[in-house]
């Protein structure tokens, strides 16, 4: 490629970059809706904000005592869970998007080009989380044992070398998935591959938080094996050039670090045939086979549930895509993996991780899939078709809420729960009277994301960081209730009084649960 050929696509390269990021941060809802969906830089703001308040709360506590390698360890390690997870969520709207062809379809742009402008407008959404999440740990490192004054710097250039790993790592697995399977298959491989991501991000960072409190001694060694999970890399690079002592084997994990990143990204970008991974990802095609179970078929069977036609057309639509649709199904099982990998790995060691309490875990945290997958479903490439709920005689949204609030609660939770109630039984019999309290919870958890203005599903579009702060505020909302729960229920279990403590908490839920659905339902649809 001669001089000129190379400044014309690096100079589209830069217009694809910044438009793709621009899209992706600032999305425009349908315009029926616009006043009150319109996707703005607010919601990514917060989203900031409450990372960077996680990472002060965390840095703070975990600087005390420990060296700059177990700090770091803890700090990467936490890194590489919310940044891997918002990643997995983000990443099939990111990289794949069929409307698009309509625009580039015609135009001369290679697809590796048209690859690499993706990859980079996602990798600066995943730094800004990742720096945000750091900005205040970098400074809270030189409170650790052996700390160098250039230690701030040194921890933010790991946390972009992290970021640049998962990025590459997401890009890769597509593109694997790419060369496997066929077409028709794809959307469906796809989704399976972010929960497998999904599931990899925190299988590889699970006890590293109780591996960085047992280091305390200053410049100890790490045991060798560590090599083995992704955020050791990264500590052992920030030990080795912001530590005054730091063991040889830190710097042989910087190092693997370094070359892995690098590799994942040749290999990713390089030598898996974008060409073919776009190919597949936005090429129109029919679906052949049986097709699947008809979702009226199955709201006929639940009618006593769904009597109001309303609530079952919007039931119907919500089963259909939640079954089907890739876009919803990318966005949505990676976020489901977190609500639902933390409680089923409890029940598998329940000794080490609160014992009886764990079946009122489980069901605390699996009780907030319904308000992930309602979050999920806010949002669609093809959001200006919710224009039709502007021409439908509707005075509110609350009865298409109820209907898409059913569809999740059947699809995603009740199978949920019967798993999580079959472990417990098998495992901590003991501690299922303990679940019963969040048992009478879930309906009303299930309310939560009708109360932030009118619910229309389909009806913004995907826009950065929306997916990923649903699931941090959900993640705070499930966690607040767990502590509550299982304290309450921890006392009236040991005074003898949990008899009692059901028949006022189902007072207390019921009435909460009319005001809510009452809020709801007398909530005026006032479209733009």
């Amino acid at each position: 490629m001669n001089e000129p050929a190379r400044e014309l696509e690096r100079r589209r390269l830069w217009k694809l970059f910044t438009a793709y990021l621009r899209l992706s941060l600032r999305g425009k809802a349908s315009r029926a809706f616009a006043g009150r969906f319109a996707g703005t830089s607010f919601g990514l703001s917060v989203l900031l904000g409450m990372y960077a308040a996680i990472g002060l709360a965390v840095g703070v506590a975990a600087s005390a005592h420990v060296d700059v390698f177990a700090y770091a360890l803890l700090m990467h390690g936490m890194t590489f869970v919310m940044v891997g997870l918002g990643l997995t969520a983000e990443s099939g709207d990111a990289l794949f998007n069929r409307a698009e062809s309509d625009v580039l379809g015609h135009r001369p742009v290679p697809p590796r080009t048209l690859l690499v402008a993706k990859a980079l407008a996602l990798l600066a959404f995943t730094l800004l989380l990742a720096l945000a999440l750091n900005l205040p740990a970098a400074v809270l490192g030189l409170r650790t044992a052996g700390a160098r004054p250039w230690l701030p710097a040194v921890h933010l250039l790991a946390v972009v070398v992290l970021g640049t790993f998962c990025v590459s790592a997401v890009v890769l697995a597509y593109g694997l998935v790419a060369r496997v399977v066929g077409r028709e298959r794809f959307e469906t491989v796809a989704a399976w591959s972010q929960v497998t991501l999904a599931v990899s991000f925190l299988a590889a960072s699970h006890g590293l938080p109780r591996l960085a409190a047992h280091m305390q001694g200053v410049g100890q060694a790490p045991p060798v094996l560590l090599v083995l999970v992704p955020p050791a890399w990264f500590a052992g690079l920030e030990s080795s050039l912001g530590a005054a002592h730091a063991a040889p084997v830190n710097l042989a994990f910087g190092a693997v670090g370094l070359v892995a990143t690098a590799a994942l990204g040749w290999v990713a970008f390089g030598r898996l045939a974008p060409v073919e991974m776009l190919a597949r990802a936005v090429a129109p095609h029919t679906r052949s086979g049986v097709p699947a179970p008809a979702a009226g078929a199955i709201a006929g069977r639940l009618g006593w549930w769904l009597r109001d036609p309303v609530e079952r057309a919007a039931f119907r639509l919500a089963a259909v895509y939640l079954r089907r649709d890739r876009e919803i199904k990318t966005r949505l099982y990676p976020s489901l993996v977190m609500f639902a990998f933390f409680p089923l790995l409890a029940l598998i060691s329940p000794s080490k991780s609160g014992g009886n309490s764990i079946p009122l875990l489980s069901v605390s945290m699996l009780g907030m899939l319904p308000a992930v997958a309602l979050e999920a479903m806010r949002q669609s490439s093809n959001h200006t078709a919710a224009e039709v709920f502007a021409s439908a005689p509707l005075a509110s949204t609350g009865r298409v809420f109820h209907g898409v609030r059913k569809a999740a609660m059947w699809y995603l939770l009740l199978p949920g729960l019967l798993l999580a109630v079959a472990l417990s039984a098998l495992i901590v019999p003991a501690g299922l009277s303990l679940a019963i309290p969040g048992l009478i919870a879930l309906p009303t958890f299930s309310l939560l994301p009708g109360l932030f203005g009118d619910y229309l599903p389909l009806s913004i579009p995907p826009t950065r960081g929306q997916q990923a702060g649903a699931n941090l505020l959900l993640m705070t909302i499930s966690t607040t209730a767990l502590v509550v729960l299982l304290s309450t229920s921890w006392i009236a279990s040991r005074t003898g009084r949990l008899p009692e403590l059901l028949v006022v908490e189902t007072a207390i839920v019921a009435a909460v649960h009319w005001g809510l659905r009452a809020w709801i339902a007398a909530r005026p649809l006032r479209p733009k």
